[in-house]
């Protein structure tokens, strides 16, 4: 093959090649944006009342502090900021594992992480705490619906707001 001929097959090969096609592969540094809704839960005769402002981020990396963890392949975190009150009249430990996103006819459960995660707070009466949860999901999902399952011991209302004025960065970012 002679050089001419190279260079008259390379060509048209290369002509494939342009900035457009950048623009619709998509970028690996970004992550795309998931529609978060909420279902609240009810229930006649409530032992718990909870009233939770929420927002949201999408992100490859839960970094609550010191320790960061990337996202699976195919995955994104969902990370959840949630200012909980208390609407009860006792004071309540909150479970972690009652909060669950679902999506598609899947359920996606609180990832385990430690600083400014919610486990552990307990509101008193009429008190307001914050803490974050997250989700490993699917990085293809762009709609979802953050709800409350119904604990085992206790009757839980609770209701959801969504509030944009609230950063879902944790503190320390």
């Amino acid at each position: 093959m002679n050089r001419r001929h190279y260079l008259a097959m390379a060509v048209p090969l290369l002509a494939g090649c342009s900035s457009a096609a950048s623009e619709t592969d998509p970028d690996p540094d970004t992550v795309a944006d998931v529609a978060l809704e909420s279902e609240d839960l009810r229930a006649e005769d409530a032992d718990v009342s909870l009233e939770i402002a929420y927002s949201a981020r999408i992100d490859r990396e839960l970094s609550p502090g010191d320790q960061a963890t990337l996202a699976d392949d195919g995955e994104k975190w969902l990370i959840v900021r949630m200012d909980v009150t208390n609407t009860g009249d006792v004071k309540r430990d909150l479970e972690v594992a009652q909060y669950v996103v679902t999506a598609a006819g899947e359920t996606y459960e609180v990832v385990h992480f430690d600083e400014h995660f919610l486990r552990g707070m307990a509101p008193g009466a009429g008190e307001t705490v914050t803490g974050w949860v997250a989700f490993s999901i699917p990085e293809d999902m762009t709609e979802a619906t953050l709800t409350a399952a119904q604990d085992l011991q206790d009757r839980l209302d609770v209701t959801f707001t969504r509030d944009t004025s609230l950063s879902a960065a944790f503190p320390d970012e």
